[in-house]
């Protein structure tokens, strides 16, 4: 599991992005990618680091 940290934009084309990415990281690499923005959007990185965490992984 990955935790994918973006800055995050009141521009809903940039959150759409993120999300792209999201999920291009999740096909390619074939591990679940979580997303945190880190201002403007939910899920907020705080609130995606504590799911990562409650799924057993960890942060480097």
């Amino acid at each position: 599991m990955i935790l994918l940290a973006a800055h995050g934009s009141p521009d809903r084309r940039a959150q759409a992005l993120a999300r792209g990415l999201r999920k291009g990281l999740e096909r390619v690499l074939g591990v679940e990618v979580l997303l945190g923005f880190i201002e403007h959007q939910s899920p907020t990185l705080l609130e995606s680091t504590l799911e990562l965490g409650r799924r057993g992984g960890g942060v480097v």
